[in-house]
């Protein structure tokens, strides 16, 4: 959820603070609403995985194609490496379910989760928790000191 805010404020920049708080509302909104669509149609289709794991997983399988499993014996203290897709052949050929090897945060229960619920944005100041401590706001800290490049406090790395 992060990321899109993190995209919808980068869409938002220059702009006076009415409309950037607006254009933040509405689009973050509508990415929880679509994220909400997306997790219903998910669950509808009894798709096991969500969409991003899906692909990986199909993109690693045509992958496991061209990749051979064989069996090598310990006594002979001879082996051969063979790059393989650990949810490819491997999985068929031993007769493993791929669905072990996948974290479970890909799963379409869990995505379905995350957009589980209400959009509640923050209202006005009544509403607020009370704050335990004491805000303080000081013009002088924004003010350049004068002409050329700020003096950073930056403490450098030992060479």
């Amino acid at each position: 959820m992060s990321e899109a805010v993190n995209g919808v404020l980068k869409g938002a920049r220059r702009l006076p603070i009415v409309p950037l708080v607006e254009i933040t509302l509405n689009r973050s909104a509508q990415y929880f609403l679509q994220r909400t669509a997306r997790a219903n149609r998910m669950v509808m289709d009894n798709q096991q995985w969500a969409d991003y794991a899906f692909r990986l997983f199909e993109a690693r399988q045509a992958e496991a194609i061209h990749h051979i499993v064989q069996k090598f014996d310990y006594n002979q203290q001879s082996a051969s490496v063979i790059t393989l897709s650990t949810t490819g052949q491997a999985s068929r050929h031993f007769g493993m379910n791929a669905s072990n090897f996948i974290p479970q945060y890909f799963s379409t229960r869990a995505y379905k989760k995350t957009y589980l619920g209400r959009f509640e944005p923050v209202y006005g100041e009544e509403y607020w928790d009370p704050v335990h401590f004491e805000l303080v706001h000081n013009p002088t800290k924004r003010t350049r000191r004068g002409p050329g490049r700020d003096v950073t406090t930056r403490i450098r790395n030992e060479k």
